[in-house]
């Protein structure tokens, strides 16, 4: 099950093309990490605009309900390896909690 759940977001500069790719990327690689290694039945998508010590920002939030586990830094694969790459090329701030992987721009 798949829920979306979308806030209108602050304008971010220089949001172009090659960012726009880039955080494309990342949410599809969260996608395909939940479906082939969590186990998830539910799945949300949210973007909303946050503020974090008067800071503020554009966040994408990817959730599920399945078991919190990232697939092993010693796998064949290179997902979150690949992700944490494309998020360094745009500015963004990526984290992984349990369940949950959390794309922040600073606006």
């Amino acid at each position: 099950e798949l829920t979306w759940k979308m806030e209108d977001l602050p304008r971010l500069d220089e949001f172009g093309p090659e960012k726009a790719l880039h955080t494309m990327r990342i949410v599809q690689e969260a996608i395909t990490n939940i479906i082939k290694h969590s186990g998830a039945t539910q799945l949300t998508i949210s973007a909303y605009p946050e503020i974090v010590s008067d800071r503020r920002y554009a966040t994408v939030l990817i959730t599920d309900n399945g078991s919190g586990n990232l697939p092993e830094e010693d796998s064949e694969g290179r997902g979150v390896q690949n992700m944490q790459y494309r998020a360094s090329k745009i500015g963004a701030d990526l984290s992984f909690m349990s369940s949950t992987v959390k794309l922040s721009f600073q606006v």
